[in-house]
């Protein structure tokens, strides 16, 4: 019986990838695999973002209350209560303590001056507030 020699050699036209078609398959199946993570990431910001956004919100009707309440707390009638409830008289100063300026100095023309006084001075008797 002969027996044939076969050429056990690997051929020169394989290569690691079976066909182009398959690294083809390879690449979009990498493209979609991005764009579903980025799909993803893109998700998460926003519902971060929105989370902020709901947190800002809140936080702007909190200031805008709080103004509110400190608006109506600084009235002239709740000073003037706060006043008579400690025991504060106070009244208005006198023309002459009171400074005016047309303009303000320059830093070199300022003098020291003495130490201001209080405005808070005692009233004699029952007089009203003004």
């Amino acid at each position: 019986m002969i027996r044939y020699r076969v050429n056990r050699k690997k051929r020169r036209d394989e290569s690691l990838f079976p066909s182009p078609l398959a690294g083809l398959l390879i690449l979009a199946a990498l493209l979609a695999l991005s764009y579903l993570w980025l799909c993803g990431r893109c998700d998460a910001i926003s519902r971060e973002i929105q989370a902020l956004e709901e947190q800002y919100t809140e936080l702007r009707r909190r200031v805008v209350a709080e103004e509110y309440r400190w608006a109506q707390l600084n009235t002239l009638s709740r000073i003037r209560s706060a006043l008579d409830r400690f025991g504060i008289p106070m009244e208005r100063p006198d023309e002459r303590r009171i400074v005016r300026l047309a303009r303000p100095l320059p830093l070199e023309e300022w003098e020291p001056i003495a130490a201001p006084q209080l405005v808070l001075q005692p009233i004699r008797g029952d007089a009203a507030i003004p």
